[in-house]
């Protein structure tokens, strides 16, 4: 009887975590679907990064379907609001990509292509329980029109392993 609850269990936990990871690729699916539909070669996105007392926007710019331009600008939201705590920009193809630790330097097919390899599906994706982190689970939002907007992975929800946060897309 007791291993019959444990096997039930086991199922359950399984299944659950199994039904979750689905959801998220339909969601996936059908987000990279709208996005390809647009076939848009010429855009502009920003990729929004929350820090203790600042937000920092990186924007890249994709001409032709190849990103010409990185740029960064870091802002005060408590002592000093508004006021610039960092900034630069990368405009050249000898440069971008030479500021480490930021939001890569990716086209929107590439970002949906990492945010499905290294968020959604990586080796440490929900179904993967980590005894040091028991709550472990991914996220994928959209905007109203279908597109990217949020994809993340958690370590129960005080810590995040990998986060994209998509603030706005704009075409040229």
């Amino acid at each position: 009887m007791k291993a019959l609850l444990v096997c039930c269990f086991f199922f359950l936990v399984c299944f659950t975590q199994v039904q979750s990871y689905v959801y998220l690729e339909d969601e996936y699916n059908a987000s990279l679907q709208a996005w390809q539909s647009l076939n848009s070669k010429a855009y502009t996105y920003v990729v929004v990064t929350t820090y203790e007392n600042s937000v920092g926007r990186t924007t890249i710019k994709v001409r032709n379907g190849q990103v010409v331009s990185r740029t960064y600008v870091e802002k005060n939201t408590f002592d000093y609001p508004g006021n610039v705590v960092k900034s630069w920009s990368e405009t050249t193809p000898a440069t971008l990509g030479s500021h480490e630790g930021y939001p890569p330097v990716l086209t929107m097919d590439e970002l949906y292509e990492y945010c499905h390899d290294n968020i959604l599906t990586s080796d440490e994706n929900p179904a993967d329980q980590d005894p040091q982190y028991p709550e472990n689970y991914a996220r994928f939002f959209t905007d109203s029109n279908g597109l990217i907007s949020y994809c993340a992975f958690y370590h129960d929800l005080s810590f995040s392993a990998n986060i994209l946060n998509v603030g706005s897309i704009r075409y040229c």
